[in-house]
């Protein structure tokens, strides 16, 4: 019952915002992927700004910072990297890369 009152409340909301934004930016909240490329829109709808600056830059920055890419996962509690490019390299051990996502 909770959990059918809370989904129902939320699309009652987000029903709302979309009608909301139309009405005052006639701009469709579905149409953006971030919530900061609808923002942008609305702030130069709101000014009435001829000269828009193409969101094409700010989008392919969003998703290229947003892909890490894969499955994360830790299989032990330790790891211990040995590569030619340290200085603690153990030649007469298997070479071992760790890969991290910043």
């Amino acid at each position: 019952m909770c959990l059918k009152t809370d989904v129902l409340l939320l699309a009652d909301v987000y029903e709302n915002f979309i009608v909301i934004s139309i009405k005052n930016y006639g701009l469709n909240p579905l149409n953006y992927v971030p919530a900061p490329g609808l923002s942008w829109d609305s702030f130069f709808e709101k000014i009435k700004s001829k000269a828009r600056i193409d969101n094409c830059f700010f989008y392919v920055n969003f998703f290229r910072r947003a892909i890490c890419g894969g499955v994360s996962m830790i299989t032990t509690k330790f790891s211990k990297s040995n590569n030619k490019y340290q200085k603690s390299h153990a030649p007469n051990k298997e070479s071992k890369f760790m890969i991290t996502c910043m």
